[in-house]
């Protein structure tokens, strides 16, 4: 799985990985996202969101979940010239976070977004939420159901003192 102390930076993609579903007015996120974020803010981690979606809509959905503040960068596609697939949003949120690609680790649930990460170098995690691609799973460095999964295994991990 993800040693937590290897990383300094945990990049997330926006839509389908902090969003599950998008429903009329219901937003869902992915399993074990808020407690996520609270267990990374606890060891002083820098957290970012890289997204295709346009800056608008990113700062509506992180403020209408109500996790705006975790986030120390959000890199949209108003931020850059080249969307993904190119690596251009996350080095931008690299640069801005003043730290490189080994330290970083990205969430994403699409080849596009995990093919952008890999070429700037990143750390890939596949969040399937349940619908799994071979592709994606090909492309990806980890892949994992949600992040519960992950808060698990570093309980886990924690318990068994590894």
């Amino acid at each position: 799985m993800i040693d937590i102390n290897e990383f300094e930076v945990f990049l997330f993609d926006l839509m389908g990985t902090i969003v599950k579903e998008e429903h009329e007015n219901e937003v869902i996120t992915t399993p074990g996202l808020v407690e996520f974020l609270d267990f990374l803010k606890l060891e002083n981690k820098k957290l970012g969101v890289v997204t295709s979606t346009s800056r608008e809509r990113a700062y509506f959905l992180l403020k209408f979940l109500e996790i705006d503040s975790y986030f120390d960068v959000i890199v949209t596609r108003d931020d850059v010239k080249d969307t993904k697939p190119a690596p251009e949003p996350y080095l931008k949120a690299l640069e801005i976070l003043e730290t490189n690609n080994e330290a970083a680790v990205a969430f994403e649930d699409t080849v596009k977004g995990l093919t952008a990460a890999k070429e700037a170098g990143i750390l890939t995690v596949y969040i399937t939420n349940g619908y799994s691609e071979i592709e994606a799973e090909e492309v990806a460095d980890i892949t994992v159901k949600n992040f519960s999964e992950i808060l698990r295994e570093i309980n886990s991990s924690s318990l068994d003192g590894s």
